[in-house]
């Protein structure tokens, strides 16, 4: 019984020394080129996180862009309105209102979309 443990024990010690060996650095060129990328990838961290900040904030930028970018078109479509009536009736009218009742009311939009029936 004491001998199968000692075999045991020394079979358990010459693979952990086997692996030891194999696994450092210059013994084996896999695992030390991995190394060396590693240590490259930690002095790019710094660039890496900067990159990702920008790219959230890009985000939440498109993010704004995409909730007001209908009230921007608003505002410009009453910008270049000929007169302050047709101006004022770009942002108080319902959507889609034009200047002499030429665009489609909401109404319009949802019987042409087959939403409404009529």
């Amino acid at each position: 019984m004491l001998i199968a443990a000692l075999i045991c024990i020394a079979i358990s010690v010459a693979t952990i020394l086997l692996f030891v060996l194999e696994v450092a650095p210059g013994r084996n060129e896999l695992v030390a080129q991995r190394l060396a990328e590693l240590q490259n990838t930690a002095r790019d961290t710094p660039k890496i996180l900067q990159q990702r900040k920008r790219q959230a904030r890009t985000d939440r930028l498109k993010a704004v862009v995409a909730a007001f970018g209908e009230f921007v078109a608003v505002f410009r479509d009453a910008l270049a309105a000929p007169t302050l009536r047709d101006a004022l009736g770009f942002l108080l009218r319902p959507p889609c209102w034009k200047p002499g009742g030429a665009g489609a009311t909401a109404l319009d939009l949802k019987r042409s979309a087959g939403l409404v029936p009529g």
